[in-house]
């Protein structure tokens, strides 16, 4: 059994704080089917993972200087890694395409690598990073066009048409980031 504690602080006056516990009965509990496969047991750090059907995406820094993008057919065991410069890490998958951050001297890039071609396509601009792609559309931080210090905006790139297309306001101090895109690419969070 697991028991969880919760509390909510109602925001109206005169109101008291609530409690409510939840007791989850795990004795039943079916387990997932499948099996479980270690997909990278190296040395280093494994992390950012993806998987879009059958295949896994993860960043690996091997505590030497080199971090990589991996993408890892699940089914087959086969791993494989995505042409970089060696400071590549955050990747998203969706399909074929592979999108992540190479970090260069000019500044942090988004790029999308397709499995099928074997072809990177580099979204235009520096200071973007963290990003999600669904379908055809991929989205990310962007602090490279912002105009307010510190300030963070979402951008998105099309693949289909290659246009990049601000959705937060630069004008402000506020920070918007970790956007997810839906499986099929038509809706950014």
């Amino acid at each position: 059994l697991i028991a969880i504690n919760l509390r909510a602080t109602l925001t109206s006056a005169g109101s008291v704080p609530t409690e409510a516990t939840v007791v989850l009965d795990t004795a039943n509990a079916i387990p997932l089917p499948g099996s479980f496969r270690l997909l990278n047991g190296e040395p280093g750090n494994q992390s950012w993972p993806h998987v879009d059907c059958d295949v896994a995406t993860y960043t690996y820094d091997n505590f030497e200087g080199s971090s990589t993008i991996h993408y890892q057919n699940v089914s087959s065991g086969f791993d494989n890694v995505i042409p970089g410069n060696e400071v590549d890490v955050l990747s998203d998958i969706s399909g074929s395409r592979i999108a992540y951050t190479e970090v260069t001297l000019s500044g942090e890039t988004v790029r999308i690598y397709d499995t099928n071609s074997l072809t990177t396509t580099i979204v235009p601009g520096f200071g973007l990073s963290k990003p999600s792609i669904g379908g055809t559309l991929v989205a990310f931080e962007d602090i490279g066009s912002v105009v307010e210090p510190g300030a963070r905006d979402v951008s998105t790139y099309d693949l289909s048409t290659g246009t990049v297309t601000k959705l937060t306001n630069d004008n402000d101090t506020l920070e918007n980031f970790d956007p997810d895109v839906s499986p099929t690419g038509d809706a950014v969070v």
